[in-house]
């Protein structure tokens, strides 16, 4: 099956290479040196070999010829080859991606003979809200119908038992009940085993308890063994709005761990701080972190103008980020429904995200938006303007206006056609006659080209102001394209076509509305600055994120009237009486900003606020207004959509004119899946001369990473996400077993140094021959779609690894606890050489080609596929009895 799958996506330059190929694996199988894990045996070559397809399980894969996203139409006309599943859970407990549709994927998973591994951590703790009132019955009672789910497809499946591992971030609220699951259940088993019950594995007793189908491990980050070590508490936090829940004793928790796992040998410890380090893609997102996006309404800067992330989902465009280029993005995708924060500066802009959403700041760089502080300066980077006219800056400028002094009103009557009538009202005080004048003028120019040749608008005195209307349907929806008008004062604000609009006509829209309703304040020593007041503050918020454009910064105050809702003001008969009054807000431009918008921008020639303006500039001097800011706030919101993009290139881009960074649709190991191949390490060992072949090896190793890689490109996967990662990512897993047989046969005792040094050479030898490989199908076959978004960091952890192969303590790159290297004085010099040969290659190759795989191999248990190799122990695990 490798072999007529190789052949069809040209992995052999002849016929004769296939065929040695094929007899090569054939000998490789027979005399127990390699062996591909238990889903290979049990699925693959069943339709190549005897025909036989299945009824299709709702498998998906990608088709190399197009690269397209496919349902299978069988169940084995393309086998589900991968040993290793990694699945997201969201939480939500229907819709896909949810607790309910995680286990229909994972019954796929096991059906097949398969294990999955998935890290609940977004599941909300017991106690805590739900969206539609009451509050959640917690983790650990999904988690045991979950273990119930498994042990009965263990029953009823076709091959083994259900494999399953069950992940928790150690901040999660109800991290001890977790963590004492199985104490309590053993508990249990003792008490009905003396009561007389069968104490096997599989008997009545063992079947009563919960916790029995699956493996617990914990995720722990550096910072708690800082808390450790300075006996600090440790705070776990919600999950839908990442308050504190319960604050503990690290030490305590950290009793609890080690009193569990000895006594049920639950749960295992994941070190999340070192994982993520040595990932060799972190632009696909952390290793089973939470995946940060922004919200539907996010104004993305893009070629086009500023643009709805919400609105760009599938589509390709170019972004800016914060070097001010333009990056070209051909993803942009929607990332699920979760807990969304916003994010306010001092000055007042704003950005709803999730909290783990990593924001750059000017003083340490990318920082998750919850562990931002007062502290933190963000940088603001100019937006970018778009090509779209509303028909020349005369138009635009008078647009402006409108939205500033003017609005549409809808009448108590109807037209010709029997529709409401409305009327567009634009009022300014007497002192501003020539900017209407001028106004007047623009609409009677416009009336003939809308067919309206009989039609003639003039300016009324009101007796206190003056004003001009329109009532022209034509030039109406002219207006109602870049504003709302007709909603009243409080609910104006631009539509998104503004956004996209020309550099000189978003000018001449800015510049109408600052004439009509902004100000110059000039108060000597004190301060001076351009003020806008709106009863609306969405307008004022858009205006600031346009001016940004401009490379003008803003600050919004909040409601200036403080509650005070009545003020006297002129009630039009000479006189002043006490009137209800809305919320204002205001805009000011200070420092040099003003002195751009001068440049920029501007007031109208007519209006007198134009030569305040220049006077001001002339006379007063200012200091640089920088393009950044500080942190004010982040206030949880709820549970919204979010989105996201990537940008390869700097990996960050422009959202609300802040700077973030993206973190990819993907999760590296979440949503992806391994298929395994184990060596038989014995198979080399000479015990005559306690000698390792190290050519034999390294020949192995070489073949079976492309049987391993064709895996990828013949298999079908339990859901869209995982065929599209795994097509993506190519991930593989060659590892080795027998390890402590070849140690006990050579007489080096298992914990020793001298068994370190030839484990972790022969490791070495593995992982970098399986790399040097996949480098040189990379020259021919193209690196895995992922690797140039990632290039940087995976040549480093390339890197990392030769310097473990040198043990160059003072080289390695990016890494908080170095890793122990190979010792040179406990290791046979022909090892070391081979190891260090094997990672030279493969990072001066990997340099020259890319890696057609993100990951190449894995330590797996290779419990069944040892009893194949008549392994006497499995992995890297010692032998455990001499007797069995």
């Amino acid at each position: 099956c490798w072999r007529v799958w190789g052949e069809r996506y040209n992995y052999f330059a002849t016929p004769n290479d296939a065929q040695i190929f094929y007899d090569e694996l054939a000998y490789s199988i027979l005399n127990q040196a390699c062996v591909p894990n238990s889903p290979q045996w049990f699925n693959t070559g069943l339709h190549e070999v005897y025909g036989i397809t299945g009824k299709p399980q709702g498998h998906y894969y990608v088709d190399p010829f197009d690269n397209e996203l496919k349902k299978s139409t069988s169940a084995y006309e393309r086998p589900q080859p991968h040993a290793c599943f990694i699945l997201s859970v969201e939480d939500d407990l229907v819709n896909e991606g949810g607790i309910m549709d995680l286990w229909v994927r994972e019954a796929r998973i096991f059906k097949y003979g398969s294990g999955v591994g998935t890290n609940y951590s977004s599941i909300r703790g017991d106690g805590e809200k739900l969206s539609g009132g009451g509050t959640s019955s917690g983790l650990m009672s999904f988690l045991k119908i979950g273990d119930r789910a498994a042990g009965a497809i263990k029953s009823g499946g076709t091959t083994r038992r259900a494999a399953k591992m069950v992940c928790l971030d150690l901040d999660h609220p109800e991290i001890e009940n977790f963590v004492n699951w199985k104490v309590g259940e053993e508990d249990k088993v003792a008490a009905l085993i003396a009561a007389g019950y069968p104490s096997d594995y599989e008997g009545e007793a063992y079947k009563t308890v919960s916790g029995q189908n699956s493996n617990n491990s914990v995720r722990i980050p550096n910072s708690f063994f800082k808390a450790l070590d300075t006996d600090g508490d440790w705070e776990l936090k919600g999950r839908s709005n990442g308050k504190v829940m319960k604050t503990i004793k690290a030490r305590e928790l950290w009793k609890q761990i080690n009193h569990a796992a000895w006594k049920c040998a639950d749960p295992g410890t994941q070190y999340d701080t070192t994982i993520n380090e040595w990932h060799t893609c972190p632009e696909g997102g952390p290793i089973r972190a939470s995946n940060p996006c922004v919200t539907a309404d996010t104004l993305v800067a893009t070629h086009k103008g500023l643009e709805r992330i919400g609105d760009l989902v599938g589509e390709s465009r170019g972004i800016k980020s914060f070097d001010n280029k333009m990056h070209w993005v051909e993803k942009i995708f929607a990332n699920g429904n979760k807990p969304v924060y916003q994010l306010k500066t001092k000055s007042g802009y704003s950005l709803n995200l999730t909290a783990d959403h990593l924001v750059y700041t000017l003083n340490r760089g990318d920082v998750p938006a919850n562990e931002l502080s007062k502290d933190d300066r963000i940088q603001l980077v100019k937006g970018e303007f778009g090509m779209e006219t509303m028909g020349g800056e005369n138009l635009a400028q008078l647009a402006g206006l409108l939205v500033g002094d003017g609005c549409i009103t809808h009448l108590n009557e109807k037209d010709a056609e029997g529709n409401i009538r409305r009327v567009a009202f634009l009022n300014m005080s007497k002192d501003e006659k020539t900017i209407l004048e001028w106004a007047n003028t623009q609409l009677n120019k416009l009336r003939p080209v809308l067919g309206e040749h009989n039609k003639k608008g003039n300016v009324s005195d009101t007796g206190t102001t003056l004003r001009i209307n329109v009532g022209s349907p034509g030039i109406l929806s002219i207006f109602e394209k870049v504003a709302v008008l007709d909603k009243g004062s409080e609910n104006k604000q631009f539509k998104d076509f503004i956004f996209v609009l020309s550099k000189k006509e978003q000018a001449a829209v800015i510049r109408g509305l600052f004439t009509a309703d902004g100000y110059v304040a000039n108060y000597g020593d004190k301060s001076q600055y351009i003020s806008l007041d709106s009863v609306s503050l969405e307008l004022l918020k858009q205006v600031q994120i346009i001016l940004l454009n401009f490379g003008i910064k803003a600050k919004i105050y909040e409601n200036r009237r403080a509650g005070k809702l009545t003020s006297f003001l002129p009630d039009g008969k000479g006189d002043y009486k006490e009137y209800p009054v809305k919320e204002i807000h205001s805009l000011r431009i200070s420092r040099s900003s003003r002195i751009i918008f001068e440049d920029e921008i501007g007031f109208m020639e007519e209006s007198y606020k134009s030569a305040q303006l220049k006077k001001l500039n002339v006379e007063i001097a200012t200091y640089l207004d920088q393009l950044s800011d500080d942190i004010l706030s982040l206030e949880f919101l709820g549970n919204q959509d979010v989105f996201d993009l990537t940008e390869s290139e700097t990996s960050h881009f422009v959202a609300n004119g802040i700077a973030v960074h993206n973190c990819s649709e993907y999760m590296f190991l979440d949503n992806t899946a391994c298929n395994l191949a184990s060596v038989n390490l014995r198979r080399f060992f000479e015990e005559s001369d306690n000698s390792f072949d190290v050519k034999g090896f390294e020949h192995t190793c070489r073949l079976w990473t492309v049987v391993l890689e064709i895996s990828v490109l013949m298999a079908q996967f339990p859901s869209k996400e995982v065929a599209q990662l795994s097509y993506d990512y190519r991930t593989l897993g060659l590892g080795y077993a027998n390890l402590g047989s070849m140690l006990m046969v050579s007489g080096i005792p298992y914990d020793s140094d001298e068994a370190r040094g030839i484990a972790g050479a022969i490791t070495a030898i593995m992982t970098g021959v399986a790399y040097t490989t996949s480098a040189e199908m990379a020259g021919f076959l193209g690196a895995f779609a992922r690797y140039e978004d990632n290039k940087q960091h995976m040549l480093r952890v390339m890197r990392n690894h030769r310097a473990a192969a040198y043990d160059a303590q003072e080289v390695y790159e990016g890494i908080e606890i170095k890793p122990q290297g190979i010792n040179a004085k406990y290791c046979p010099d022909y090892l070391l050489t081979a190891a260090i040969k094997a990672w030279d290659e493969a990072v001066q190759l990997g340099e020259k080609n890319g890696y057609r795989n993100a990951q190449t191999t894995v330590i797996a248990p290779t419990g069944t596929i040892g009893l194949v190799m008549d392994c006497d122990t499995t992995g890297v695990e010692p032998d455990f009895a001499l007797v069995k």
